[in-house]
């Protein structure tokens, strides 16, 4: 007698989810959402849990890289009208800062990975 294998693709699913997911830090879970249109106040209230179950089920979207800078020029906003600008630092952006004019215009970046 054969036995029915349910759900075996949403087990296959899971599985090369889970291939991926512990190589990727916290910083590449939430790149990752923003980069797939995952909301900005949606990415702050997050839980890593609803971060990589978000990411699992959006997977598929296009991806748009100027969402990550878009997302740090948001953040660094409110915590400029917050007054806490100290905590703004290149290494807690999710975008790539690259060489800078004195003016402030980006003169050139590093490539972007997803």
């Amino acid at each position: 007698m054969k036995t029915k294998t349910r759900g075996k693709s949403k087990v296959n699913r899971f599985a090369s989810m889970f291939k991926t997911s512990p190589n990727m830090t916290l910083k590449d879970i939430k790149r990752n959402c923003i980069a797939r249109g995952m909301g900005f106040n949606d990415l702050v209230d997050s839980t890593i849990p609803s971060l990589q179950s978000w990411l699992h089920y959006n997977n598929n979207n296009d991806i748009e890289p100027n969402r990550l800078d878009e997302f740090d020029d948001w953040v660094e906003k409110i915590l400029l009208e917050k007054g806490s600008g100290d905590l703004i630092h290149p290494n807690l952006r999710l975008g790539y800062i690259g060489e800078k004019d004195k003016d402030g215009n980006v003169k050139k970046t590093k490539s972007k990975g997803y």
